[in-house]
């Protein structure tokens, strides 16, 4: 059987002459590039409002908006500023190319068209838009990496070496009961130190593809028991309580421990922004299509709706007020919905200030192994 050759990338052509367009467009097939054409500027406008390229290819000379002017536009537009032009011209005057690199260009192919020399500035521009993005995409991680450290870890450590200083004392005071106290919170600090850090090891496994799914048959009702008894010094201390709104005899097929570090991070949101005396309910529901849906749901102070899209993005942190009056970073909301979107499902959210946020994870009944 033939196998389909990889697409290496999508490449907008913008030309008002369609003679120019098959050249162009026979040339970078041939070579495995997905091609869309547009005859001018508004098109292509039109195009990119909808559609995302990796490449531009814009002649100068068009009727109605020339060259120049669209690259001009395209660049103000923060949605398609970072995607690179190459001029298309029949000119090799040094005044328009400079005037064309100052419009935003990275580069310029002339007519008539030599495929070795297209081929080559398309494929140098393309490997230079790939290491930019890789290079924001690792910056970002380490901004992540070190948002965590300053700021999930921070409280654990803080805990430990207060509780270590308290631990000193009463064993010096001979109070064995508050000795032990101060113990069991530093062995709990500690415990929690080590979740968060396993937790970013795996979204980092996550994120390099070094990790594969294991889907296996399991109780949502029994895993929901265990989370609760997890977090239960942390509900007694708010006199919070999990209900369990799942059948027992409702089965899922997902990778448990992925789903585990899911729902334990959209808990302990949970705890942390809901009232004293609140509730947090576990669901499921099962949709026509086969898919499936955890809900989380809590009674907290819910979130802004202009700030939901932005709680997994990696450019915007978003600091909300949780019920102790401090700050929490989403910086969990993160690692949840890469590891969905790892298990081919998504997250959505619907809250409502004051009222409580209700996270949905939609699921297939049985994810694709990854790896």
């Amino acid at each position: 059987m033939k196998q389909d050759k990889k697409i290496l990338a999508s490449i907008l052509v913008v030309d008002d002459m369609h003679k120019n367009i098959q050249i162009l467009g026979n040339i970078l097939r041939e070579s495995n590039y997905l091609v869309e054409f547009a005859t001018n500027g508004y098109d292509a406008l039109d195009w990119l409002k909808s559609r995302n390229f990796d490449l531009i290819l814009l002649d100068v000379m068009m009727p109605g908006i020339n060259g120049f002017d669209t690259c001009k536009k395209i660049k103000e537009n923060p949605e398609t500023q970072d995607i690179p032009v190459i001029f298309i011209t029949a000119k090799n005057d040094s005044k328009d190319i400079t005037h064309g690199f100052n419009m935003g260009a990275v580069d310029y192919i002339t007519k008539p068209f030599n495929t070795e020399e297209l081929l080559a500035r398309v494929s140098t521009h393309l490997k230079i838009q790939s290491q930019k993005k890789e290079l924001l995409y690792q910056n970002s991680f380490k901004s992540i990496l070190m948002s965590v450290i300053a700021h999930d870890l921070r409280t654990p450590l803080s805990i430990i070496s207060n509780m270590t200083n308290v631990a000193k004392t009463k064993k010096d005071q001979n109070k064995i009961s508050e000795l032990s106290e101060a113990i069991e919170i530093i062995d709990n600090s500690i415990k929690e130190s080590f979740t968060i850090v396993n937790d970013l090891l795996v979204w980092g496994r996550v994120q390099f593809g070094k990790i594969k799914a294991k889907p296996v048959s399991l109780s949502l009702f029994v895993l929901g028991n265990e989370l609760a008894q997890l977090f239960a010094s942390n509900l007694a201390e708010k006199r919070l309580t999990i209900i369990n709104e799942v059948s027992p005899d409702i089965n899922i097929t997902t990778d448990k421990d992925l789903l585990k570090i899911v729902l334990r991070n959209l808990l302990t949101n949970a705890i942390k922004f809901s009232p004293f005396g609140g509730k947090i309910s576990i669901g499921y529901s099962l949709s026509d299509d086969g898919s499936y849906t955890v809900n989380v749901i809590d009674s907290g102070v819910g979130i802004n709706k202009e700030k939901i899209n932005q709680l997994f993005s990696l450019e915007k942190k978003i600091m909300t007020s949780n019920t102790f009056s401090e700050t929490g970073m989403g910086l969990g909301l993160f690692l949840c919905n890469d590891i969905i979107e790892f298990l081919e499902g998504t997250i959505t959210i619907e809250s409502e200030e004051k009222k409580g946020t209700t996270f949905h994870l939609n699921l297939p009944v049985s994810p694709v192994l990854m790896g």
